[in-house]
């Protein structure tokens, strides 16, 4: 075997070693990754209902509360 065929296999396990301390971070940032993304879609159906002021109608004398929508 000459010099050049043998260079690849010294370097197999820099790239293994590097690969192992990748996958710890590649796991954790996808997961986290998925949780904002779940988080930030589900933000825009939490909504409440929004109530039309200009609708309401002021209490009348006998009523405890605010006038009701009609």
């Amino acid at each position: 075997m000459t010099i050049s065929t043998r260079r690849p296999l010294r370097l197999v396990p820099s790239w293994s070693i590097l690969f192992l301390m990748a996958a710890p971070y590649t796991i954790v940032g996808t997961v986290a990754l998925s949780l904002v993304w779940i988080h930030r879609r589900a933000a825009g159906r939490r909504r409440a209902a929004s109530i039309d002021l200009a609708r309401l109608q002021p209490a009348a004398a006998g009523e405890p509360s605010g006038g009701g929508l009609s």
